[in-house]
C-alpha cells in the first residue's frame, strides 16, 4: 500500500497514472478530498485508513475506504458495531487490530500481552456481517536498532499465530513495515507494508 496522507494530490495523480491503486490515508478530510478526486474515474483507488479514527468521524471514514487499519480499542470496536448496526456498507469492511509494539503510553493500539482484550474485540468484530477480521497491524519503536524492531515484528508475528491457532484462522494478515523498517518487517512474515516516504518527496 503506499502512503499517500502527506503527499500532494498531484503527486497522488502521478502514483495512480502509473498504476497504483491501493493509498492509506489517516487524516478524515484528507481521505475525503482525494477521494473525491478521483470518485468518477473508472478504475477508482481503493482508500484505506491507518490513522487514530475518532468515533465521531466513523460516518465519515467508514463509506469512503475498503479497510482500517487503527482498530486500536475496545470503544471503537463497540462504535464501529453499532455504526454497522445502522448502516449499510458497500462492501465488506476489512478491518485490523493495531497492537501497540513498543508499549508507549502515548501510542494507540492494544497492548500485545492483554489476550483477553484481543479477545474480547475479537469477539465484536466477528459478531459484524460488515467487518471482516482481516488480521493485525503494528509499527515499531521510532529510531529503534534493527535487532529491537525484528523483535517486535517477530511478537507481532507470533500473536497472529497464536490468535489464529485459537479461532483456526489461518489467513489473519500481518499490516507492519513502512519505508524505514520494510526489509524486517517481509522478513518477519509481513504481508501489507505501508510505504510512503521512499515514494514521496518530503
Amino acid at each position: 500500500m503506499v502512503v499517500s496522507k502527506y503527499a500532494a494530490l498531484a503527486d497522488v495523480e502521478a502514483a495512480y497514472q502509473a498504476g497504483v491503486r491501493d493509498f492509506g490515508e489517516s487524516r478524515a478530510q484528507d481521505l475525503r478530498v482525494k477521494q473525491a478526486h478521483f470518485s468518477a474515474y473508472s478504475d477508482p483507488p481503493r482508500w484505506h485508513f491507518m490513522g487514530h479514527l475518532q468515533r465521531n468521524k466513523i460516518a465519515k471514514v467508514l463509506p469512503l475506504v475498503s479497510s482500517l487499519h487503527s482498530v486500536d480499542s475496545l470503544t471503537l470496536a463497540q462504535a464501529l458495531e453499532e455504526y454497522c448496526q445502522k448502516n449499510a456498507l458497500s462492501n465488506t469492511l476489512d478491518v485490523f487490530l493495531e497492537i501497540n509494539l513498543s508499549g508507549e503510553a502515548q501510542k494507540h493500539g492494544f497492548d500485545l500481552t492483554d489476550l483477553k482484550t484481543l479477545e474480547q474485540a475479537w469477539t465484536i468484530l466477528g459478531r459484524t456481517p460488515q467487518l471482516r477480521l482481516a488480521g493485525l497491524m503494528g509499527m515499531s519503536s521510532a529510531n529503534a536498532s534493527t535487532e529491537l524492531v525484528r523483535k517486535q515484528f517477530a511478537d507481532l508475528r507470533a500473536l497472529r499465530d497464536l490468535l489464529g491457532s485459537r479461532h483456526t484462522h489461518s489467513g489473519l494478515w500481518l499490516s507492519m513495515g513502512m519505508s524505514q523498517d520494510y526489509a524486517v518487517a517481509l522478513a518477519e512474515d509481513a504481508n501489507v507494508l505501508r510505504i510512503g516516504s521512499l515514494l514521496f518527496e518530503e
